[in-house]
């Protein structure tokens, strides 16, 4: 991945008024797997990255596309 996706994962935050809790939440509902709101400032940050298989679902709660998280398009829709 590059710094599009940390890029678009604050702008999406800021945008929907989301709070990285609420997101982790939703990730632990979708696979059972927790993720703390640091690891996910961290990819906001670009110091990490979700595992490709964690993009659609993080889509999903922002419902904007997976193009839209890891390209630079303004193709924002699902």
């Amino acid at each position: 991945m590059n710094d599009v996706f940390g890029k678009r994962l604050s702008e999406l935050f800021k945008e929907r008024d989301k709070k990285r809790s609420s997101l982790a939440k939703h990730i632990e509902k979708v696979t059972g797997k927790s993720i703390t709101r640091v690891e996910i400032s961290r990819w906001c940050n670009g110091h990490r990255h979700p595992r490709l298989k964690m993009v659609p679902i993080i889509a999903d709660f922002f419902g904007v596309t997976t193009d839209y998280l890891l390209i630079d398009t303004e193709d924002i829709n699902q």
